[in-house]
């Protein structure tokens, strides 16, 4: 969102957070730069198609959870408004992204051992809806992580599984195992290969997740380090946003002090994997940061498809971790702009919300700037090698 133009983020801005978006949105029906921007709106009272195609699951942790209240979806443009009419077709599509825990239990698949029954019912449930899948998330996390494809065998059989599982019908999982075909094989090389360039080639460069691993590692640190109140905690936490991070987290910070203030029980759950005297630190720390890459990279993802397909495509994710589902529902999306593959984001809280004129946010609204240019420069590498040793150096 830095590189677009300040009109376009004047408009994006102005919708997102508009009572009557639409009427907000009308005043700008024939300015140019509205022309290629796109808004998905989850927060109003209308009920339409998209309830046909978006699907919800929760048994036995396993989840599928939608970022927002999809079956509420308004899409709106200047392009849709201009058209003067009350109905307007647009082509929609729906995707589950599988999290790195469901892609590690298909491998099931392919072996002659009884699947559990939890497991088994979410796949018959997949293939009796014919829900389109993708992933995403678990070929970006096992390339890019520091432990990824370390078990290249393993890897493998996680991408074939997911090809079997893809081409297979619901009767053959009464059938197990199955057996791969040329076309699994095929798919499944062509998935490998692109995640080994990625490992190989893309994994320094990688900046969001690596941000992420450091804002959370800060989280830690400030938890760890003090017993201030959960409001100057937080306004520790935006001062390193603002001076080393030059990224603010919107979610993260309002996820935070939920955690700080003990508010949420799940978040406490999701929280609790790392403790003063717990091992293998900064390995759950990224695996955390990771599940959070996983829900806050799916507008992006969403627009990339919505231009690719031509249609607005809705993304679910599907997770066996029932501490980050639930985290996912506490704070869904209200409304997204799409305009030249990026995505921003309104969530139903912020950390205005929480902390409603507390001036320990003043410095989140003055110092925009300044972290955009920070943003341009940070080494992130170092950066988290500097907070590695400190986390590390407390105990």
């Amino acid at each position: 969102m830095d590189k677009w133009p300040n009109h376009v983020k004047q408009i994006v801005e102005g919708v997102l957070q508009a009572t009557n978006p639409i009427s907000y949105l009308k005043q700008y029906i024939n300015d140019p730069c509205a022309r290629d921007i796109t808004f998905l709106l989850f927060d109003g009272k209308q009920a339409i198609g998209f309830k046909e195609i978006s699907h919800e699951f929760c048994e036995h942790k396993y989840n599928i959870i939608n970022l927002g209240c999809y079956e509420k979806t308004a899409v709106i443009n200047t392009s849709i408004l201009s058209e003067k009419q009350e109905m307007c077709l647009i082509r929609t599509e729906y995707l589950i992204n599988l999290d790195s825990n469901i892609a590690s239990f298909l491998p099931q698949l392919l072996k002659k051992t009884k699947i559990e029954d939890g497991f088994l019912n979410f796949l018959k449930y997949l293939k009796r809806n014919n829900l389109k899948l993708d992933l995403i998330p678990y070929a970006l996390e096992d390339s890019l992580n520091s432990t990824g494809m370390r078990n290249n065998a393993r890897a493998y059989e996680c991408l074939l599984g997911f090809f079997v599982f893809e081409r297979m019908s619901i009767s053959e999982l009464d059938t197990l195992p199955c057996i791969p075909n040329v076309d699994d094989y095929c798919c499944a090389d062509n998935a490998w290969s692109k995640m080994r360039h990625t490992h190989f080639s893309e994994r320094e460069n990688e900046k969001r997740a690596r941000a992420i691993y450091c804002f959370f590692m800060m989280i830690y640190i400030i938890q760890f380090e003090n017993k201030q109140s959960p409001r100057n905690k937080t306004a520790e936490l935006i001062e390193f946003m603002n001076d080393k991070l030059g990224i603010y987290f919107e979610f993260g910070t309002v996820l935070a002090y939920w955690y700080f203030n003990k508010s949420y029980q799940c978040i406490e759950q999701f929280f609790q994997k790392v403790q003063p005297k717990s091992k293998n630190k900064l390995k759950n720390i990224e695996g955390m940061a990771w599940d959070l890459y996983h829900l806050w990279d799916v507008p992006t993802e969403m627009v990339i498809l919505t231009q690719n397909d031509n249609a607005v495509v809705l993304q679910g994710l599907a997770t066996h971790d029932d501490a980050l589902a639930k985290i996912a529902k506490l704070n869904p999306l209200t409304r997204v702009a799409f305009y030249a593959d990026e995505a921003q984001v309104k969530y139903a809280f912020s950390i205005s919300d929480i902390l409603a004129n507390d001036s320990i946010l003043e410095p989140l609204a003055n110092m925009k700037a300044k972290r955009e240019h920070l943003r341009a420069t940070v080494d992130l590498i170092q950066l988290s090698r500097d907070l590695e040793a400190k986390l590390l150096g407390m105990f």
